[in-house]
């Protein structure tokens, strides 16, 4: 699961304290944290508990929760590539 919380890079480190023993992963942006959590360790209750901490910190709605296939990243990196020729002076 993608979490994208609208919020400034000075609030990133307090909410990626709330999201560390959730998340696999985080990016981050000016304007964005997005969060990338395994859809078995989210719930309701986590979603309710980021969204109310927005809230009270005057980040109104700014939680948006979107749900990612499963996907082999390596495969469909590797499939990209094409070989490369080198000549013989390497």
């Amino acid at each position: 699961m993608e979490l994208i919380l609208s919020i400034p890079a000075l609030e990133h480190d307090r909410f990626i304290g709330l999201l560390e023993d959730h998340a696999n992963g985080f990016h981050q942006t000016d304007a964005e944290l997005r969060a990338y959590v395994p859809a078995k360790q989210w719930s309701d209750a986590h979603r309710e508990r980021i969204a109310a901490r927005l809230r009270a910190d005057g980040y109104g709605n700014g939680l948006t929760v979107r749900h990612l296939s499963a996907r082999n990243w390596n495969e469909a990196w590797e499939t990209s590539l094409a070989p490369v020729r080198v000549g013989p002076f390497l």
